[in-house]
């Protein structure tokens, strides 16, 4: 995301802003078509939630696959066509501090993608994942990832990560250790995907296979797949 950083009100105050940033490019998630990998084999009837909706390009795929209950969640509603005669359950909420309007134990899937690293307090959010998700739900959860070799040199030799710089409202890091403790015992990871790498060759993009060794390793973005206990 190309925003500098802005506090919750001032987010709030710049919405023509942020919905045109919003707009300019879908997740790698839906880029990639990792969303429908992994829901390929799930009834169409499941409670959806997506954290940090944005301008909704997950729910018009998820409508698009035939999914009909699902609820999006941010601090202001920058939905734009979400297509004719269908409803999404717009909820409004700091992810950072708002208890949302969401029952305990109702949600079959909740998205939380390239979120977690914009919040103050993703503490507050994650704690409210695991309150609204069943056991025995799926989170699907993506950040950048600072682990990998493109974050650890950068930060070697400049003492910054590439994906957290003044010009963007990444603010959150986390490495392995701290991703763990913020699900605690309450999720377990079953899967772990890496967004499609690439690295520079005298001058030009070379891109990497994502699944492999070296693709991982240039991996700037990673997602996990958790289950609730």
């Amino acid at each position: 995301m190309g925003l500098a950083y802005y506090t919750a009100d001032q987010i709030q105050d710049r919405q023509a802003e942020v919905q045109g940033e919003l707009k300019r490019q879908p997740s790698w998630v839906l880029r990639e078509g990792r969303m429908t990998e992994w829901l390929a084999k799930t009834d169409c009837g499941s409670r959806i939630v997506d954290f940090g909706a944005g301008s909704g390009e997950m729910e018009k795929q998820l409508i698009e696959l035939g999914f009909t209950d699902i609820s999006a969640v941010d601090i202001d509603n920058y939905l734009q066509d979400i297509g004719p005669g269908v409803k999404v359950n717009f909820v409004k909420a700091d992810l950072s501090r708002d208890r949302l309007e969401i029952p305990d134990a109702s949600a079959d899937i909740v998205f939380a993608i390239q979120i977690f690293e914009h919040l103050e307090n993703p503490w507050h959010c994650a704690r409210e994942i695991m309150r609204i998700a069943k056991p025995g739900g799926r989170i699907y959860f993506s950040i950048p990832d600072v682990t990998s070799l493109i974050n650890r040199l950068s930060f070697l030799f400049t003492g910054r990560f590439k994906t957290y710089g003044l010009k963007n409202n990444h603010i959150s890091i986390y490495t392995g250790e701290t991703f763990r403790k913020l699900w605690g015992d309450g999720a377990e990871i079953k899967g772990i995907y890496h967004s499609k790498a690439w690295i520079r060759f005298f001058g030009r993009k070379l891109r990497l296979p994502g699944d492999s060794w070296l693709g991982k390793r240039f991996s700037r973005k990673i997602a996990y797949c958790l289950v609730r206990r």
